[in-house]
């Protein structure tokens, strides 16, 4: 669909960008102009799509209600120095408090229990490193990586992340050249760098994208993506849940009994 309909997967994001600020908007309805303007303060003015990424974050309880009730002051700024009672802003402003939260996000990840060349491998990019399925270096051998392919549906990316591993180490895995894997690790890196807001760990998670990124190790290892048939309507339209993944291991010993090896799929993503 992304590729044969882009119109239709930019409207389906449209409208939900339309669906969560009408709620936020929401809150102020009765509340005067000054209310609204508040709550338009705190609307990006970029899209949603770009946002989904790792450090992604829920709204506080009553956040939008507070801010719509003039409870919670909204500034679009950035800091340029402490002043003896608080903040001075580089558009100008002042502001004045007595307590000042430093949220500064989290660093990119750092490997200080590793060799230097295995550090330099790890740690050369702003925004993390781009791992191939998001599990194995392709110059360091003999190791994988947990968590680094985190997202919306977490457990069963790690579950099956560390099958597949296993069965790389077990010998039934056969990798691809180590050009192809980089090959595949630049064309998902450039994407992310395309389409993604920067954070440090921009390399490190599948975010959003986390049926994509199970479909292709399913394939990897030889296992049906498709979890919910027989019942195509629910393949179709039913969202996946943790508990559809709950018989990848069963299945992978059913179709690989006698440990054959298998190649990874095509699949660059």
């Amino acid at each position: 669909m992304h590729e044969r309909s882009p119109g239709v997967v930019q409207s389906f994001w449209k409208m939900i960008e339309q669906i969560v600020s009408g709620k936020v908007m929401k809150r102020g309805a009765k509340l005067g102009p000054e209310a609204q303007q508040r709550l338009r303060s705190v609307i990006p003015s970029h899209p949603l799509l770009a946002d989904l990424r790792s450090a992604s974050c829920l709204e506080p309880e009553n956040y939008y209600s507070f801010v719509a009730e003039g409870r919670i002051l909204p500034y679009h700024s950035e800091v340029k120095a402490f002043t003896t009672n608080g903040l001075q802003l580089k558009n100008g402003g002042n502001l004045y408090c007595d307590i000042v939260v430093l949220s500064l996000g989290s660093l990119t990840p750092s490997f200080p229990f590793l060799p230097d060349q295995y550090r330099t491998m790890l740690e050369s990019e702003p925004d993390g490193v781009q791992l191939y399925r998001h599990l194995v270096h392709p110059r360091i051998p003999r190791m994988g990586f947990a968590g680094f392919n985190h997202g919306f549906l977490h457990v069963p990316s790690v579950e099956v992340g560390t099958l597949w591993l296993s069965a790389l180490w077990k010998g039934s895995l056969e990798l691809p050249s180590v050009e192809t894997m980089e090959s595949s690790i630049a064309y998902l890196q450039s994407w992310k760098r395309e389409h993604i807001h920067f954070e440090p760990s921009r390399s490190c998670g599948v975010n959003t994208r986390f049926q994509q990124y199970l479909d292709t190790l399913l394939k990897d290892l030889q296992i049906s993506p498709y979890r919910k048939l027989p019942n195509v309507l629910a393949e179709v339209f039913v969202r996946y849940r943790a508990a559809d993944y709950a018989d990848v291991f069963k299945d992978y010993q059913r179709g690989n009994p006698a440990g054959k090896i298998l190649s990874p799929s095509a699949l660059l993503n």
